[in-house]
Order: C-alpha cells, then sequence, then structure tokens
C-alpha cells in the first residue's frame, strides 16, 4: 500500500454498497503513475477540532431557524438552507465576526449549498426551467447565474474557481457532470454518455470525483482532472461504488 500522498497523486478508498463487505485492492492506470486503490465497506469520518472550540464548547449558528439542514463548511464560515421564513433560502454564519445573514431572496426555494472561500453555490427552483446552479460572492454579496438550462442542475460543488454539478436536462434516464471555471466562464462536461446516470460529484483541489453507472446497473467511481481534462476509473468492480467524496488527494 502506498504511504506517501507526496508520491501517489490519488490514494483512493472507496466504501462498497452497505452490506456487501470485504476489499478489493487493484492498481490504477493514467495519473502518470500507479496508484493503489483500497475499497473497505468502513466509512471513516475525521474532525478537526481548534484549540478554542474545544475550551468554550460547540457554538450554535442557526438559533432562530426553522429546519435548517445539509450545512457545508469552508474555514471558519458555514452556510445551509433554513425554512425560517416561509420558504428554503440559503444562510451564512461567519465564525470570524460571528454573524449571521441571509445570502439569497427571490422567489423558488435555494436549497443545495457548497462553499469554497469566498463563494456559495447552489440550488435555486424556478417556475418554469426546473433547478439551477448560482453563485454568490461573499466579500461583494454580488449573485449571478452558471446554469440556466432547460431540466434539472442538482447536487453544486465547488473548490476554488471549479464548480460542477449533476445535470439532469430533460431526460429521465441519463444524466452527465459538467463544470466551470469561475475565473474565466469556460464550461466542460465532467462526465457523459449516451445511457445510464452520473450524480453526486465532489470537488477538491484539481480534482471533482463522481459515481456513474453508463447503464450497467452497476455503479463506479470516476475522477476527473481539472487541469488535465483526463478521466481515470477510481472503482470499477462486481459491486456498487457510491457516493464518493475527496479531499484533493484522496477518494473515500
Amino acid at each position: 500500500m502506498c504511504r506517501g500522498s507526496l508520491r501517489c497523486p490519488l490514494l483512493c478508498r472507496c466504501a462498497r454498497t452497505p452490506g456487501r463487505g470485504g476489499s478489493v485492492v487493484s492498481r490504477i492506470k493514467g495519473l502518470g503513475r500507479g496508484v493503489l486503490l483500497l475499497a473497505l465497506a468502513v466509512l471513516v469520518v475525521v474532525v478537526t477540532v481548534s484549540a478554542a472550540s474545544a475550551a468554550t464548547g460547540p457554538t450554535a449558528v442557526t438559533a432562530g431557524g426553522v429546519s435548517p439542514e445539509r450545512p457545508a463548511v469552508s474555514g471558519n464560515r458555514v452556510v445551509w438552507p433554513d425554512f425560517r421564513r416561509g420558504q428554503w433560502d440559503i444562510w451564512l454564519y461567519d465564525g470570524a465576526t460571528g454573524q449571521t445573514k441571509q445570502i439569497t431572496s427571490g422567489p423558488g426555494d435555494k436549497t443545495m449549498p457548497a462553499i469554497s472561500g469566498e463563494t456559495v453555490v447552489y440550488v435555486v427552483y424556478g417556475a418554469t426551467t426546473g433547478a439551477d446552479i448560482y453563485a454568490y460572492d461573499i466579500a461583494t454579496g454580488s449573485t449571478r447565474a452558471i446554469t440556466t438550462n432547460n431540466g434539472d442542475q442538482l447536487s453544486p460543488t465547488i473548490s476554488g474557481n471549479w464548480v460542477a454539478w449533476a445535470d439532469y436536462g430533460t431526460s429521465s434516464f441519463t444524466s452527465k457532470i459538467a463544470g466551470m471555471n469561475l475565473s474565466n466562464g469556460t464550461y466542460v462536461t465532467v462526465g457523459s454518455g449516451t445511457t445510464g446516470m452520473r450524480e453526486h460529484p465532489q470537488a477538491a483541489g484539481d480534482w471533482i470525483v463522481y459515481e456513474g453507472n453508463a447503464g450497467k446497473g452497476d455503479w463506479n467511481v470516476f475522477a476527473y482532472n481539472c487541469t488535465t481534462g483526463k478521466t481515470t476509473v477510481v472503482a470499477n468492480s462486481l459491486f456498487d461504488e457510491r457516493f464518493p467524496t475527496t479531499d484533493g488527494l484522496s477518494v473515500a
């Protein structure tokens, strides 16, 4: 097993479908060097707690909220959807100032937030175009549309300048993973095909990982490199590998 993350561009640990235990060790090609894949039926959660937080205990960031859910964190900021004013909107807590504020408004529910640095991305459900992706700039308070396509664009993820999401278009049977570079407005297709579904992208560093079944029934995990534009198969066994996540070095 490769022990050095600097020697291994992508060290992968992908959990199989629950109830189908065991492990698989295989070698991934296409990243410039071989990478060992260890798939374990184990869920690992890593929590980093600062000394100050440990001393003072947890801080409530959603006081007064109604059904707050699905928080996302970047640095000392937290975002989440809240139903406190009769529809779902996105709220932001800044740990540096201790302030909480609503960052979305207007008609339509806003859900599925993700945050990286100064940018928050989220889904807006429109009356005619389905669900689209928007980005909010914390520093300027400005909002921009990332997608305005027909059909649903869901599950946004962001790392630095890269945003990715699942594009369901107008089909109930196929979907793709699309991406955009916020710095230059360039759109890319991360993962696509004529059959099957591709869902649940997660971005970190130069990588976007996602799951797909290519119409074959079983789900596999793939990794797209934003710099090279190349896609690598991370997990491709007879079992389902789903809901991948990454920190830019490892996949779980």
